[in-house]
């Protein structure tokens, strides 16, 4: 399926940190925060109106 990684580092977290309701979810962010980041090996979507080539098995 893939790999997955906590990222922990506080350049990362204060890169992706919103200010917007920030203290509130967060009061204590460098603490309360981890992002995880994911890296798939495939990935398959469903996406309405998209039509594929069922013989193919790409779009047209």
């Amino acid at each position: 399926m893939g790999a997955a990684e906590l990222v922990n580092g506080i350049e990362t977290k204060n890169q992706m940190r919103h200010e917007v309701d920030s203290e509130r979810f967060y009061p204590y962010f460098s603490d309360d925060y981890l992002s995880i980041k994911v890296m798939p090996n495939w990935l398959k979507a469903f996406v309405l109106g998209y039509r594929v080539d069922s013989k193919a098995r790409r779009p047209p």
